[in-house]
């Protein structure tokens, strides 16, 4: 599927990763969550055309025209390199039929890594972009209970009743634990 599109004209073809949790009836609450929020590909090309290399492919001509991914990011050096592409005028397209299965993270742990992670390299894009060295405050708005989580809990990938609760408990987590991580950053 994926040369398919490259061979359509497609610069950059982001496919779609299923995330799968070790058991999809009785997910472990940050199964749950990214059952529903990781890796979202089709999200990512809309808004700008970043991808995560899960499910990323591109032509030898392509990379070399946008060049290497930035080594100096902790995290994100994916999305910033399609978006580098799109800003280019490259074409990047999202590819449904190309599909990678991907485990969830199944622990509150591998979780927050990630957040740290994600966070800590934003931050530096930012810094490497011009942004001030002092990274931002936490915008009040990361204090607010996420109360949308109970009507995402509704979404199909959620089968059980106790999987759509530990979704919203996941929910909570990922947003006080985000919140937390750019406190951090911020002192």
């Amino acid at each position: 599927e994926i040369v398919s599109a490259l061979h359509s004209g497609a610069d950059v073809v982001a496919g779609h990763v299923e995330v799968y949790a070790r058991d999809d009836r009785r997910p472990h609450p940050v199964e749950a969550y990214e059952l529903v929020h990781a890796f979202p590909q089709e999200t990512y090309v809309r808004r700008g055309g970043g991808s995560v290399t899960a499910n990323l492919a591109t032509l030898r001509t392509t990379f070399d025209a946008v060049g290497p991914f930035r080594h100096e990011l902790y995290s994100g050096a994916d999305i910033e390199w399609g978006q580098r592409a799109g800003a280019l005028g490259m074409s990047t397209v999202y590819c449904r039929k190309a599909v990678v299965r991907h485990p969830a993270r199944d622990s509150f742990g591998a979780l927050n890594t990630k957040l740290r992670r994600v966070i800590m390299g934003r931050h530096e894009r930012n810094v490497l972009d011009g942004a001030p060295e002092a990274a931002p405050w936490p915008p009040l708005r990361s204090l607010v209970p996420p109360v949308g989580a109970l009507r995402r809990a509704r979404d199909p990938r959620l089968v059980t009743q106790r999987a759509r609760a530990g979704f919203v408990i996941g929910e909570f987590y990922h947003r006080y634990a985000a919140a937390w991580h750019h406190l951090r950053l911020a002192i």
